[in-house]
């Protein structure tokens, strides 16, 4: 009465359940986008289910989650670290005549006979050069942001980042080598596997998200390893150096910065009132830039996901404090962004559910095959804005007359069968049918149906899409300006070019693995650059 085939064998009846829920053990819903090669294991006509061995990078047990990184905590790290190189970028163009031109009061010249390394910023010091350049790095930081070929933008993000440090360093704070240490080791990180282009639409999510085990969500290489131990070594030495008596004896070190006027915002003001306050925030400050990079390894698997993540609030909190008494610029921000990359699988999986709320309404959106481009638009919204969505693909008329064609076949197989005695034997009333699409396209034009799970509600077409928008945290606020008029129609008629566009920009074909060859070739390019 049922046959599951895994990996070209083949299972029947009540064993070929036990293998099929074997195989799905520990599932956690995350939509699984592998390769077609590592997708053999097959549920009916419409699920599907993959397994697929983890890599050795993704290790396991104590050490994994010691050393290693979530992948989430990675993707935030991503979208973080991006949004401050953007908001950085926009900053210094303020000033690009005045810091980095020909002109500027560290001319370029004076600048490359002195600098330790090449600037790409040293070839001219014209102005529309340099806005190509800037223009070039934020086009590099955007990808970077959506996860769009994401190791080879975040070199390039790097690459421009170092060599616009490199321009002028007179202009730059120990935040800025802070950024540029830990970008460098994010390249050799999986910064793309969860929530990114790459993992959505070209099959590089990786097998962690196919199972609900702690130790297999964190992923663990010598990278994770170097960015862990430089940004311990960061805090470690920044305390070392802190010799004075203002650090060591009389701890009057924040005592002395909120009277440095030319920093000093009005919280700071304020704090002049607290001596015993200051005393104890200097006396804290010191012994948690030494030590509190242990939290994140301290080897006790039932306290460490909490342990981790206190340790992570509380460097963004000593930089919280710093910025809000001081007026350090970026230099608030660039340590506490780094600091998320460490986040345990523990925040993910327990802190972030018991405060966030769930959202209202779980939806199944049904979409139409024959339109171009409409299932990798789909899948890049759920993956960013809808992640209270499911996805299916509408059947066909001809999947439709296919599948009654198989029925009758199966049916008339079964009966003559000595093992169809289940089926023979059923209610009448009963119909056994395999998992589909529960709305069937008659043509082109019905394009989406979305249904909300818990009414049964279903919407049509723009009506969906609208639905879809109000039910997501961040788009709802569109929704007013999708319902004008106006604005429906010009959508209803320019929505075939934008899906035409994403067809071809993100094609929903699986990356091919790289062969030894082109990774020779990517070492030989990351060596000439490094």
């Amino acid at each position: 009465w049922i046959s599951i085939d895994t990996n070209s064998k083949s299972s029947f009846g009540a064993q070929g359940c036990r293998s099929m829920l074997r195989s799905a053990k520990g599932y956690d819903g995350s939509p699984s986008t592998s390769s077609p090669a590592h997708s053999n294991s097959k549920m009916g006509r419409r699920g599907s289910l993959s397994t697929s061995s983890s890599s050795s990078s993704n290790g396991s047990g104590l050490v994994s989650m010691l050393f290693g990184l979530d992948y989430r905590s990675l993707a935030m790290y991503r979208v973080c670290v991006s949004i401050l190189l953007l908001l950085d970028l926009w900053v210094r163009s303020r000033y690009l005549h005045e810091h980095y031109s020909g002109l500027a009061t560290w001319p370029s010249h004076l600048a490359a006979d002195e600098a330790a390394s090449f600037s790409l910023h040293f070839i001219s010091g014209e102005m529309p050069f340099l806005y190509a350049l800037w223009i070039m790095n934020a086009i590099f930081v955007f990808f970077m942001l959506i996860g769009y070929r994401t190791r080879l933008f975040t070199f390039l993000s790097w690459m421009m980042l170092a060599s616009l440090h490199t321009r002028n360093g007179y202009v730059l704070n120990g935040g800025d080598d802070f950024l540029r240490c830990m970008l460098f080791w994010a390249m050799w990180l999986p910064l793309g596997a969860r929530y990114s282009v790459d993992s959505t639409l070209l099959g590089n999510t990786p097998p962690a998200q196919l199972t609900s085990q702690t130790s297999s969500k964190y992923y663990l290489s010598v990278a994770t390893v170097a960015a862990m131990g430089q940004f311990a070594l960061i805090y470690y030495f920044t305390a070392v150096l802190k010799t004075g008596p203002e650090w060591t004896l009389d701890y009057t070190a924040v005592y002395y910065a909120v009277y440095l006027d030319q920093f000093a915002t009005r919280w700071a003001i304020l704090m002049r009132g607290f001596p015993a306050l200051m005393k104890l925030l200097t006396v804290v400050t010191i012994y948690f830039e030494y030590y509190g990079t242990l939290l994140f390894i301290l080897p006790f698997p039932s306290v460490h996901g909490p342990l981790r993540t206190l340790g992570v609030l509380g460097f963004v909190a000593m930089h919280a404090g710093f910025g809000t008494c001081l007026e350090l610029g970026f230099f608030m921000y660039i340590p506490s962004v780094c600091a998320t990359m460490f986040l345990p699988a523990w925040f993910w999986d327990t802190l972030v559910p018991s405060i966030l709320r769930r959202p209202k309404s779980v939806f199944t959106v049904h979409y139409n095959p024959k339109v171009t481009g409409l299932d990798q638009a789909l899948s890049i919204l759920r993956t960013f804005f809808l992640n209270n969505t499911s996805l299916l693909p509408m059947a066909t008329q001809e999947e439709e007359e296919n599948q009654a064609t198989h029925d009758q076949t199966l049916s008339s197989s079964s009966s003559s069968s000595s093992s169809s005695s289940f089926i023979s034997n059923r209610d009448p009333s009963i119909t056994i049918s395999l998992p589909r699409g529960v709305h069937v396209a008659q043509d082109d034009s019905e394009w989406i149906e979305v249904i909300e799970e818990h009414t049964g509600q279903r919407y049509l077409g723009f009506d969906g899409v609208v639905q879809l928008f109000r039910s997501s945290r961040v788009l709802f606020v569109l929704v007013p300006v999708m319902c004008a008029d106006f604005l429906r129609h010009a959508l209803t008629l320019l929505a075939p070019f934008f899906l035409s566009a994403a067809h071809k920009v993100f094609p929903s074909a699986p990356m091919v693995g790289p062969t030894k060859r082109s990774r020779a070739k990517e070492a030989g390019v990351l060596f000439f650059f490094l």
